[in-house]
Protein backbone atom coordinates (compact mmCIF):
# COMPACT_ATOMS: atom_id res chain seq x y z
CA UNK A 1 0.00 0.00 0.00
CA UNK A 2 2.85 2.38 0.87
CA UNK A 3 4.59 1.61 -2.44
CA UNK A 4 1.37 2.36 -4.37
CA UNK A 5 1.02 5.72 -2.63
CA UNK A 6 4.64 6.51 -3.39
CA UNK A 7 4.22 5.65 -7.07
CA UNK A 8 0.98 7.62 -7.29
CA UNK A 9 2.69 10.62 -5.68
CA UNK A 10 5.50 10.45 -8.26
CA UNK A 11 2.97 10.30 -11.11
CA UNK A 12 1.05 13.29 -9.78
CA UNK A 13 4.23 15.30 -9.21
CA UNK A 14 5.58 14.54 -12.68
CA UNK A 15 2.36 15.16 -14.59
CA UNK A 16 1.52 18.35 -12.68
CA UNK A 17 5.04 19.73 -13.16
CA UNK A 18 5.02 19.03 -16.90
CA UNK A 19 1.59 20.67 -17.26
CA UNK A 20 2.43 23.57 -14.92
CA UNK A 21 -0.46 22.74 -12.61
CA UNK A 22 1.55 21.74 -9.52
CA UNK A 23 0.67 24.92 -7.57
CA UNK A 24 -2.98 23.79 -7.52
CA UNK A 25 -2.06 20.61 -5.64
CA UNK A 26 -0.75 21.33 -2.11
CA UNK A 27 1.23 18.10 -1.90
CA UNK A 28 2.85 18.64 -5.31
CA UNK A 29 3.48 22.40 -5.24
CA UNK A 30 7.20 22.03 -4.50
CA UNK A 31 7.77 18.75 -6.30
CA UNK A 32 10.74 18.02 -8.61
CA UNK A 33 11.99 21.64 -8.86
CA UNK A 34 10.46 23.64 -6.01
CA UNK A 35 11.08 26.95 -7.78
CA UNK A 36 8.67 25.80 -10.48
CA UNK A 37 5.59 26.58 -8.35
CA UNK A 38 5.73 30.19 -9.52
CA UNK A 39 5.73 29.07 -13.17
CA UNK A 40 2.51 27.21 -12.43
CA UNK A 41 1.04 30.41 -10.97
CA UNK A 42 2.20 32.51 -13.91
CA UNK A 43 0.77 30.09 -16.46
CA UNK A 44 -2.65 30.46 -14.85
CA UNK A 45 -2.38 34.25 -14.55
CA UNK A 46 -1.32 34.64 -18.18
CA UNK A 47 -4.35 32.61 -19.22
CA UNK A 48 -6.51 34.93 -17.12
CA UNK A 49 -4.92 38.09 -18.50
CA UNK A 50 -7.43 38.79 -21.32
CA UNK A 51 -10.34 38.30 -18.92
CA UNK A 52 -8.80 40.66 -16.36
CA UNK A 53 -8.34 43.59 -18.73
CA UNK A 54 -11.80 44.95 -17.95
CA UNK A 55 -10.63 45.66 -14.37
CA UNK A 56 -7.98 48.16 -15.43
CA UNK A 57 -10.22 50.73 -17.11
CA UNK A 58 -9.57 54.42 -17.50
CA UNK A 59 -9.33 56.99 -14.74
CA UNK A 60 -6.61 57.68 -12.20
CA UNK A 61 -8.90 57.45 -9.16
CA UNK A 62 -10.29 54.11 -10.30
CA UNK A 63 -6.81 52.68 -10.78
CA UNK A 64 -5.59 53.92 -7.39
CA UNK A 65 -8.67 52.36 -5.76
CA UNK A 66 -7.97 49.13 -7.62
CA UNK A 67 -4.38 49.09 -6.35
CA UNK A 68 -5.64 49.42 -2.79
CA UNK A 69 -8.15 46.61 -3.27
CA UNK A 70 -5.48 44.36 -4.77
CA UNK A 71 -3.25 44.86 -1.75
CA UNK A 72 -6.13 43.93 0.55
CA UNK A 73 -7.12 40.88 -1.50
CA UNK A 74 -3.52 39.65 -1.58
CA UNK A 75 -2.69 40.13 2.08
CA UNK A 76 -6.00 39.20 3.73
CA UNK A 77 -5.70 35.38 3.40
CA UNK A 78 -2.08 35.43 4.57
CA UNK A 79 -2.90 37.65 7.56
CA UNK A 80 -5.80 35.42 8.58
CA UNK A 81 -3.54 32.38 8.26
CA UNK A 82 -0.85 33.93 10.45
CA UNK A 83 -3.34 35.17 13.05
CA UNK A 84 -4.95 31.73 13.25
CA UNK A 85 -1.48 30.17 13.65
CA UNK A 86 -2.59 27.04 11.85
CA UNK A 87 0.43 24.96 10.88
CA UNK A 88 -1.06 22.20 8.76
CA UNK A 89 1.10 21.39 5.73
CA UNK A 90 -1.81 21.28 3.27
CA UNK A 91 -3.23 24.66 4.31
CA UNK A 92 0.23 26.21 4.48
CA UNK A 93 0.95 25.09 0.92
CA UNK A 94 -2.48 26.28 -0.23
CA UNK A 95 -2.01 29.79 1.14
CA UNK A 96 1.56 30.11 -0.09
CA UNK A 97 1.35 28.67 -3.58
CA UNK A 98 -2.22 28.44 -4.90
CA UNK A 99 -2.56 30.69 -7.99
CA UNK A 100 -5.81 32.25 -6.77
CA UNK A 101 -4.00 33.86 -3.84
CA UNK A 102 -1.65 35.65 -6.27
CA UNK A 103 -4.28 37.23 -8.52
CA UNK A 104 -4.11 40.46 -6.52
CA UNK A 105 -0.38 40.88 -7.12
CA UNK A 106 -0.84 40.23 -10.84
CA UNK A 107 -3.61 42.80 -11.19
CA UNK A 108 -1.46 45.25 -9.21
CA UNK A 109 1.11 45.13 -12.00
CA UNK A 110 -1.58 45.56 -14.65
CA UNK A 111 -3.10 48.55 -12.85
CA UNK A 112 0.26 50.22 -12.30
CA UNK A 113 1.16 49.85 -15.98
CA UNK A 114 -2.11 51.52 -16.95
CA UNK A 115 -1.69 54.24 -14.31
CA UNK A 116 1.75 55.22 -15.60
CA UNK A 117 0.18 55.84 -19.00
CA UNK A 118 -1.95 58.61 -17.54
CA UNK A 119 0.48 60.24 -15.18
CA UNK A 120 4.18 60.08 -14.40
CA UNK A 121 4.93 58.93 -10.89
CA UNK A 122 7.05 61.38 -8.84
CA UNK A 123 10.68 60.47 -8.29
CA UNK A 124 10.21 60.37 -4.51
CA UNK A 125 7.66 57.57 -4.94
CA UNK A 126 10.31 55.41 -6.58
CA UNK A 127 12.92 56.10 -3.92
CA UNK A 128 10.36 55.58 -1.15
CA UNK A 129 9.40 52.22 -2.64
CA UNK A 130 13.05 51.21 -2.91
CA UNK A 131 13.59 52.14 0.74
CA UNK A 132 10.49 50.15 1.78
CA UNK A 133 11.77 47.09 -0.11
CA UNK A 134 15.16 47.43 1.55
CA UNK A 135 13.60 47.70 5.01
CA UNK A 136 11.45 44.61 4.45
CA UNK A 137 14.44 42.55 3.34
CA UNK A 138 16.51 43.87 6.24
CA UNK A 139 13.98 42.49 8.72
CA UNK A 140 15.04 38.98 7.79
CA UNK A 141 12.62 36.39 9.13
CA UNK A 142 10.73 38.81 11.36
CA UNK A 143 7.92 39.01 8.77
CA UNK A 144 6.04 35.70 8.30
CA UNK A 145 6.76 34.08 4.94
CA UNK A 146 3.07 33.95 3.98
CA UNK A 147 2.73 37.74 4.26
CA UNK A 148 6.00 38.37 2.43
CA UNK A 149 5.13 35.86 -0.29
CA UNK A 150 1.52 36.96 -0.77
CA UNK A 151 1.66 40.53 -1.92
CA UNK A 152 3.47 42.58 0.74
CA UNK A 153 6.01 43.84 -1.80
CA UNK A 154 3.77 43.81 -4.86
CA UNK A 155 2.85 47.49 -4.65
CA UNK A 156 6.35 48.80 -3.77
CA UNK A 157 7.88 46.83 -6.65
CA UNK A 158 5.12 47.97 -9.03
CA UNK A 159 5.69 51.62 -8.07
CA UNK A 160 9.47 51.23 -8.39
CA UNK A 161 9.22 49.62 -11.84
CA UNK A 162 6.66 52.20 -12.96
CA UNK A 163 8.95 55.02 -11.91
CA UNK A 164 12.08 53.43 -13.43
CA UNK A 165 10.26 53.25 -16.75
CA UNK A 166 10.36 57.06 -16.88
CA UNK A 167 13.85 57.37 -15.33
CA UNK A 168 15.07 57.56 -11.79
CA UNK A 169 18.76 58.27 -12.25
CA UNK A 170 21.32 57.07 -11.38
CA UNK A 171 19.55 53.76 -10.70
CA UNK A 172 17.78 53.65 -14.06
CA UNK A 173 21.06 54.28 -15.90
CA UNK A 174 22.73 51.45 -14.00
CA UNK A 175 19.89 48.99 -14.65
CA UNK A 176 19.71 50.07 -18.29
CA UNK A 177 23.39 49.37 -18.96
CA UNK A 178 24.23 46.53 -21.34
CA UNK A 179 25.67 44.13 -18.70
CA UNK A 180 22.61 44.57 -16.47
CA UNK A 181 20.26 44.05 -19.42
CA UNK A 182 22.04 40.80 -20.29
CA UNK A 183 21.79 39.65 -16.67
CA UNK A 184 18.12 40.60 -16.67
CA UNK A 185 17.53 38.56 -19.81
CA UNK A 186 19.00 35.50 -18.10
CA UNK A 187 17.32 36.10 -14.75
CA UNK A 188 14.48 33.67 -15.45
CA UNK A 189 16.96 30.92 -16.29
CA UNK A 190 18.86 31.73 -13.11
CA UNK A 191 15.70 31.51 -11.04
CA UNK A 192 14.49 28.18 -12.39
CA UNK A 193 17.94 26.56 -12.52
CA UNK A 194 19.56 27.67 -9.26
CA UNK A 195 18.20 24.73 -7.24
CA UNK A 196 19.00 21.99 -9.80
CA UNK A 197 22.50 23.47 -10.15
CA UNK A 198 23.13 23.17 -6.41
CA UNK A 199 24.45 19.62 -6.80
CA UNK A 200 26.90 20.74 -9.48
CA UNK A 201 28.12 23.67 -7.36
CA UNK A 202 28.75 21.38 -4.38
CA UNK A 203 30.61 18.87 -6.56
CA UNK A 204 32.82 21.54 -8.16
CA UNK A 205 33.63 23.05 -4.78
CA UNK A 206 34.52 19.66 -3.33
CA UNK A 207 36.84 18.84 -6.23
CA UNK A 208 38.51 22.22 -6.71
CA UNK A 209 38.19 25.28 -4.47
CA UNK A 210 37.25 23.58 -1.17
CA UNK A 211 35.42 26.57 0.30
CA UNK A 212 33.39 26.10 3.44
CA UNK A 213 29.70 26.23 2.58
CA UNK A 214 29.09 29.06 5.06
CA UNK A 215 31.86 31.22 3.57
CA UNK A 216 31.60 34.17 1.19
CA UNK A 217 33.97 32.34 -1.14
CA UNK A 218 31.47 29.53 -1.60
CA UNK A 219 28.67 32.06 -2.17
CA UNK A 220 30.75 33.83 -4.83
CA UNK A 221 31.58 30.51 -6.49
CA UNK A 222 27.90 29.50 -6.56
CA UNK A 223 26.75 32.87 -7.92
CA UNK A 224 29.35 32.98 -10.69
CA UNK A 225 28.70 29.39 -11.77
CA UNK A 226 24.89 29.74 -11.78
CA UNK A 227 24.96 33.09 -13.59
CA UNK A 228 27.32 31.79 -16.30
CA UNK A 229 25.18 28.68 -16.86
CA UNK A 230 22.04 30.82 -16.96
CA UNK A 231 23.53 33.13 -19.58
CA UNK A 232 24.52 30.15 -21.73
CA UNK A 233 21.07 28.53 -21.39
CA UNK A 234 19.37 31.80 -22.27
CA UNK A 235 21.47 32.27 -25.40
CA UNK A 236 21.27 28.68 -26.61
CA UNK A 237 17.79 27.58 -25.56
CA UNK A 238 15.39 30.18 -24.15
CA UNK A 239 15.99 33.05 -26.59
CA UNK A 240 16.08 30.93 -29.80
CA UNK A 241 12.92 29.04 -28.87
CA UNK A 242 11.15 32.24 -27.86
CA UNK A 243 11.98 33.73 -31.26
CA UNK A 244 10.62 30.61 -33.00
CA UNK A 245 7.41 30.72 -31.00
CA UNK A 246 6.94 34.40 -31.83
CA UNK A 247 7.50 33.75 -35.53
CA UNK A 248 5.01 30.89 -35.43
CA UNK A 249 2.42 33.08 -33.72
CA UNK A 250 2.97 35.86 -36.28
CA UNK A 251 2.32 33.38 -39.08
CA UNK A 252 -0.82 32.12 -37.32
CA UNK A 253 -2.14 35.62 -36.59
CA UNK A 254 -3.64 36.31 -40.05
CA UNK A 255 -5.46 32.97 -40.07
CA UNK A 256 -6.79 33.63 -36.58
CA UNK A 257 -8.04 37.07 -37.61
CA UNK A 258 -9.80 35.65 -40.68
CA UNK A 259 -11.48 32.84 -38.75
CA UNK A 260 -12.56 35.31 -36.05
CA UNK A 261 -13.99 37.68 -38.67
CA UNK A 262 -15.93 34.85 -40.32
CA UNK A 263 -17.32 33.74 -36.98
CA UNK A 264 -18.39 37.31 -36.24
CA UNK A 265 -20.06 37.66 -39.66
CA UNK A 266 -21.92 34.39 -39.12
CA UNK A 267 -23.38 35.77 -35.91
Amino acid sequence: MTEERGLWSIVISTVSSLTLTQAWIPSAALSINSAGWSLSVEAFLYLCFPSLLFLVGTGTKRLITLLGLCCGVSLAPALLFVIAQYGGDALTSLVRYNPLFHLGSFVTGMAMERLTRYRQLPAWAGWLSLAAIGIVFATGRAIPYEILNNGLLALPFAVLIGRLASSMNPLSSLLGSRPMVHLGDASYCLYILHLPLEVAVLAINEQTLHFKQASWGFVAEAVVFCVVVSLVVFRTIEDPYRRRIREYLRKCAPAIRISTARATDAL
